[in-house]
């Protein structure tokens, strides 16, 4: 038999075998479809894009923000413990926290790069940058189970110089798929305490080195400073005289204007009996010589006075507090 006879014996058949793969394939791919648009893929595209595009009504039905604000405030409190009585402001943390996910949406569109933005000393940094929900997007996968699904993403806080990994609880209630959990909200806590505890500690060893300098620059314009002290009472016995001289040597080549200093005054078993500080506006040219002398009457009944006298022969040491040199410049250590 020919194949055309053949295909013209068996064509209901074969039309009917075709209408089946066809029906069958028709079902399978809306199955396929059904599946995919009730199951946690759909939420999931929806869920990236609503995240890259900063889309607050999108989010709010795909995402329980009430029960991801409550994962956050708990974990703060493990993280950072609570007195009681600010254990009972949970609830407002939590409204806070909610309105800070919002505000970060927003700001989040027209956020500048942070590299762009450089921390102050000290500044604490926030918990997580302006671009965040962006970065959460750009990285986000999906992990199915049999009772739900996860979805990991990451961050990079650069200000703490770190990266955030991110786990959220993808389930299903009342035939709806939603975000609800920050599964690791504790350890996502915990990092950032650390990074910022890192970050305020290389702040410290920052600032030691910035007023290290200024300290060296204070030293050459008042360069090996000599200190002398005397106390005697006057004639009267009701009042008592302190002299301090102080001297220095400006080896720098700019000029010294004026200069804030603390003098230190001990007893002659090396005691401290009284300090003071005194100021001095005086020009010093570079290479020039400082030298001023302060006298100050004390209460001879006054508890200062009274350790002077008896401390015997005084030893005295100074030191810069405060400079004004150059055109304008003031030198001082820095707090921050």
């Amino acid at each position: 038999m020919s194949n055309r006879s053949f295909f013209r014996e068996h064509r209901k058949l074969i039309a009917g075998l075709g209408l089946a793969l066809v029906l069958a394939s028709l079902a399978a791919g809306a199955a396929l479809l059904y599946r995919y648009r009730t199951g946690p893929d759909s939420v999931f595209s929806s869920l990236r894009t609503a995240l890259a595009e900063g889309d607050k009504a999108a989010l709010a039905s795909l995402m329980d923000f009430r029960s991801l604000s409550a994962d956050i405030v708990q974990a703060v409190f493990t993280v950072y413990p609570q007195s009681a009585a600010q254990e009972k402001q949970k609830t407002d943390m939590q409204d806070e926290a909610q309105r800070l996910a919002l505000k970060a949406l927003t700001d989040g569109k027209d956020a500048k790069s942070e590299t762009a933005q450089p921390r102050k000393l000290f500044e604490a940094a926030p918990f997580v940058p302006a671009d965040v929900f962006a970065q959460l997007a750009a990285g986000m996968t999906l992990e199915k189970a049999a009772d739900g699904a996860q979805i990991l993403s990451r961050f990079t806080h650069h200000k703490l110089q770190t990266d955030f990994p991110v786990q959220l609880r993808l389930e299903r209630r009342q035939g709806e798929w939603k975000v609800t959990r920050l599964l690791n909200a504790q350890e996502l806590v915990k990092l950032y305490k650390d990074s910022m505890a890192a970050l305020l500690a290389a702040d410290e060893v920052t600032l030691a080195e910035k007023n290290e300098k200024i300290m060296s620059r204070m030293r050459a314009h008042f360069h090996e400073p000599q200190c002398l002290a005397s106390a005697q009472q006057m004639g009267s016995k009701h009042e008592v005289m302190l002299v301090i001289k102080v001297t220095a040597n400006n080896k720098e080549t700019t000029t010294l204007h004026s200069v804030n200093l603390l003098c230190e005054l001990r007893a002659s078993n090396g005691a401290p009996v009284y300090s003071r500080q005194v100021e001095a506006v005086q020009r010093v040219f570079g290479g020039g010589a400082f030298s001023n002398t302060w006298t100050m009457v004390l209460d001879a009944d006054s508890g200062d006075a009274v350790k002077l006298l008896q401390a015997g022969p005084l030893s005295c040491t100074v030191e810069p507090k405060v400079m004004s040199v150059g055109v304008g410049e003031i030198l001082y250590p820095r707090k921050d």
